[in-house]
């Protein structure tokens, strides 16, 4: 395990993830790789924001659905959103 209690899993694709935020919901139980020397390109999630993560349904580009909220306006017309997972707002599919 690395200093965050992540598996190091040399030969394994890195977890990308742990790359941008430098946290990993599945922690000991991801299967990819979590090297020491990263360089995070988001701002870690707190523990709250993780768990948060953890109950929400994700549509297939890796933002949340949340359903019954309104539609992220970024997002329906970009197909991006800069809060990524942590984005409060509706991202549907398609």
């Amino acid at each position: 395990l690395n200093s965050s209690g992540c598996p190091l899993n040399p030969g394994q694709q890195d977890c990308s993830f742990y790359t941008k935020t430098g946290n990993c919901k599945f922690g000991a139980t991801c299967k990819f790789n979590h090297p020491e020397d990263i360089s995070v390109t988001e701002p870690a999630l707190s523990l709250e924001e993780a768990l948060l993560l953890r109950s929400t349904k994700m549509n297939s580009a890796g933002y949340p659905a949340n359903m019954g909220a309104p539609d992220c306006t970024f997002f329906m017309k970009t197909g991006t959103c800069k809060f990524g997972a942590t984005c409060k707002f509706n991202h549907p599919e398609g």
